[in-house]
C-alpha cells in the first residue's frame, strides 16, 4: 500500500474509532491523533467521503475504498451498522437488497437479517459480529437455524408469490473473522474480507444448491411491505 492509501486508511479507521459514541467528527482532533497535517486529513475526508454518502457508514466505505481490510473496518462498526455495511457493498456489486426480513410459517415466526439477489440465486444472509470464530455444536446449531430460516423464507414466498421462475435460496453467514470451516451442511461461512469477491462469483458458479422456489417474476415485490427495510 502506497504513503498516500496508507495515511487515508489511517485516518478512516480513527474516523469510525472517534465517532463511535456518537461524537462529533473534529478534524484538528482527528489529525492529532492520526499525527498528520489537518490538511491531510481533510484531503482523505474529501476523497473518500463525499457524493451522496454521509455519517459512518459513508467513512466506512471509503475506508474500504482506501483498501483497508474490509474486517478491520467491520469491528469499528455496531451490529446494525455492519448490516448497513454489507447492504451498500451487495449494491455495489450488482445485487438487489433488502434487510429485516420478518415473516410467519407453520405456525412460527421467522427473521432474516438480509437477503441480497442477482439473477435467479438468492442469498439469505445472516450477520455475525464474533470475537471468535465458533465450532462443534454451536456453530452446528447456527448453522442448522440458517438452513432452516432459509427453507421457511423460500416456502414463505412460493407462498405469497407463486409462478414460472425458478430461484434458489442459499443460506449464507457473514462474520468479520474467518471461520475456521467456509461450508457446514448447506450453508456458506463468509468472512467479510472475501466478500466481494464472493459475491461476484457465487451465482455465476451455482449449480442447483440450495432451496428451490418457483416464483413470479417480481417475486421481491411482495416482501416491500411494513417492517420490510430497503
Amino acid at each position: 500500500m502506497d504513503l498516500g492509501r496508507e495515511i487515508a486508511t489511517r485516518v478512516l479507521l480513527e474516523a469510525l474509532r472517534a465517532t463511535r459514541t456518537g461524537s462529533k467528527l473534529e478534524i484538528g482532533i482527528l489529525a492529532e491523533r492520526c499525527r498528520v497535517h489537518p490538511d491531510q486529513v481533510s484531503k482523505v475526508m474529501e476523497r473518500y467521503v463525499s457524493g451522496d454518502y454521509r455519517g459512518r457508514i459513508a467513512i466506512a466505505i471509503g475506508a474500504l475504498q482506501a483498501g483497508c481490510e474490509a474486517a478491520l473496518v467491520a469491528r469499528e462498526l455496531t451490529w446494525d451498522e455492519m448490516e448497513h455495511f454489507i447492504l451498500d457493498v451487495a449494491k455495489r456489486t450488482g445485487y438487489n437488497t433488502l434487510r429485516d426480513i420478518r415473516f410467519k410459517t407453520g405456525g412460527r415466526r421467522h427473521q432474516v437479517d438480509l437477503i441480497l439477489w442477482r439473477n435467479s440465486v438468492c442469498l439469505v444472509v445472516d450477520c455475525k459480529r464474533w470475537s471468535r470464530p465458533p465450532a462443534g455444536r454451536v456453530l452446528n446449531s447456527l448453522v442448522t437455524e440458517q438452513e432452516m430460516r432459509c427453507q421457511a423464507l423460500a416456502q414463505y414466498i412460493h407462498g405469497i408469490s407463486p409462478g414460472p421462475r425458478d430461484v434458489y435460496f442459499h443460506p449464507v453467514i457473514v462474520t468479520v473473522y474467518e471461520p475456521r470451516f467456509r461450508q457446514v451442511g448447506e450453508t456458506h461461512v463468509v468472512p467479510i474480507n472475501t466478500l466481494v469477491v464472493y459475491l461476484n462469483t457465487m451465482d455465476r458458479s451455482y449449480v442447483s444448491r440450495g432451496y428451490r422456489a418457483q416464483l413470479a417474476e417480481d417475486w421481491y415485490t411482495a416482501l416491500k411491505k411494513p417492517g420490510v427495510t430497503l
